[in-house]
């Protein structure tokens, strides 16, 4: 082991948005923590929008409402230890640092809000990305929306999303195609164009956008010249919005939404995504862009293969041992474990419920005990254990709720900042 290796604060298992948030937190503190990850997750697969609980029958109810209904319809919720001022804490902590991710308010308290998906359904949720579709008082009969859709997708989705528009607000809709390879005609050299479009994916059109953000007039009269031939002049006071897929850029969204809504003369928005899109990537930039400014380390691609600790020393030090791909073990030495890691794609001791039981059990962790209402596991001596749960990894270290609770209550991307911004104050303060 390398003895000159400093011992962390806090050593963070996974990189999806609760180890993410939790490292923000920390890291504002100058707590010193670090982050190992395999690299995969189910953040990755985020659509856009902020869930933190859905009750099927509450869905238009205040978010605090709903909470103290969840406590009683399911008393081993991660959220019966959560009390609605700290939640409400931690969405107000999380908006100041991310003004992309609008969260829905009303007289004061959280609120769930129906946002517009690309398959054309409604779905309730407490937030969504900034450049998200949601204004649906401006959808009225005799109204106009365009859907813009790029025909190298061959995206059907678009005529459902029109379809949904057109029964529930009795709009009228019209969609148009774009071609992508002409509008990269009008704005590339050959060469570059042709490069572009050899292998066309949804990051390479979104980077695409990002370089052009600044001049998409070219792009906005693309529009124009195409939607001349499908409407009359004079339908074009009636047109309340353009719709986009959620590909508009990378690193300047909200940038080109406002330059397209300039120049259109018209909100501009896109739509939520149902499958991996660009809008996770520009979720994971805004959190890599703020713990990079902190020289915070994340250390990928890293798997877990022990964890035992070495009581010689005044307090319990943790020493987990991970593996990188074909190189040899890394051993690091921590105050705190903050697991922060779901079933999906898990990897090394955390890969199964066997693994899991035989690694915890040599560390004295029975893992059919309930943790601590801090999320903390329970060392079977009733010493603390300093090892912490957050965001899914709760649902995945606890045997009696399934990956199914998880997705029946719509707990995503609040579950992750909600529990990771406890369980991070919850470290700082004890330290």
């Amino acid at each position: 082991m390398n003895k000159s290796k400093p011992i962390l604060d806090v050593c963070i298992i996974g990189s999806g948005y609760a180890g993410l948030n939790a490292a923000r937190i920390l890291s504002s503190h100058k707590i010193k923590a670090e982050i190992y990850s395999s690299g995969y997750g189910a953040s990755q697969l985020w659509a856009g929008t902020f869930d933190f609980l859905n009750l099927d029958n509450f869905k238009h109810e205040k978010i605090q409402n709903q909470l103290e209904i969840l406590k009683d319809l399911s008393p081993l919720h991660p959220y019966r230890n959560l009390e609605y001022d700290r939640v409400k804490e931690s969405f107000i902590n999380f908006s100041k640092e991310f003004p992309m991710i609008d969260l829905f308010i009303k007289d004061g308290e959280f609120m769930n809000k129906n946002v517009l998906t690309l398959i054309g359904n409604l779905k309730p949720c407490l937030g969504v990305w900034k450049t998200v579709f949601n204004e649906f008082e401006s959808l009225k009969p005799n109204r106009i929306v365009i859907l813009v859709d790029f025909i190298e997708f061959n995206n059907t989705s678009m005529y459902l999303v029109k379809k949904s528009l057109e029964v529930k607000f009795l709009c009228e809709v019209i969609i148009i195609e774009i071609s992508f390879f002409e509008l990269t005609t009008l704005c590339i050299d050959e060469r570059e164009n042709t490069y572009l479009n050899s292998r066309l994916s949804e990051t390479r059109i979104g980077r695409f956008f990002d370089k052009h953000c600044k001049d998409l007039k070219i792009f906005s009269d693309f529009i124009i010249t195409i939607l001349s031939k499908k409407m009359e002049n004079s339908q074009i006071p009636k047109i309340e919005a353009y719709l986009f897929p959620p590909i508009l850029g990378l690193e300047n969204n909200i940038e080109i939404i406002d330059q397209l809504t300039g120049l259109l003369k018209k909100p501009c928005r896109e739509l939520v995504a149902l499958s991996p899109s660009l809008l996770s990537r520009r979720l994971e930039n805004s959190f890599k862009e703020i713990l990079e400014e902190r020289n915070f380390k994340i250390h990928k691609p890293f798997t877990l293969i022990d964890i035992e600790f070495n009581s010689c020393q005044s307090r319990k030090i943790w020493i987990l041992t991970f593996k990188k791909r074909n190189e040899m073990e890394v051993k690091v030495k921590a105050k705190n474990i903050l697991i922060a890691t779901g079933s999906l794609f898990s990897t090394g001791c955390l890969e199964s419920s066997d693994l899991m039981k035989k690694t915890f059990n040599k560390i004295n962790i029975d893992l059919s005990n309930q943790p601590t209402n801090n999320f903390e596991l329970v060392h079977r001596n009733s010493d603390k254990s300093h090892i912490y749960l957050c965001g899914s990894s709760i649902y995945f270290f606890n045997e009696d709720l399934t990956d199914e609770d998880e997705i029946k209550f719509f707990t995503g991307l609040g579950l992750a900042i909600t529990t990771s911004y406890n369980v991070a104050n919850f470290i700082i303060k004890s330290k």
